[in-house]
């Protein structure tokens, strides 16, 4: 998922492009069926506690 090249505006970028698609894939096995149900089934993970991690700023 590394090689995937980012599309994203960089004043915008939040987390890095590999957390968010590694969690994403994570999430919609778990049941998630949009975008906001991804985010809504993130923040309620018990399971592992992962937090989104920034991107790099450099």
């Amino acid at each position: 998922m590394a090689e995937v090249p980012d599309p994203r505006d960089p004043r915008g970028v939040r987390h890095a492009l590999v957390v968010t698609l590694a969690l994403t894939a994570c999430a919609v096995p778990a049941g998630a069926t949009s975008l906001p149900a991804v985010g809504e089934r993130l923040f309620r993970c018990t399971v592992c506690g992962t937090h989104l991690a920034y991107a790099d700023a450099s």
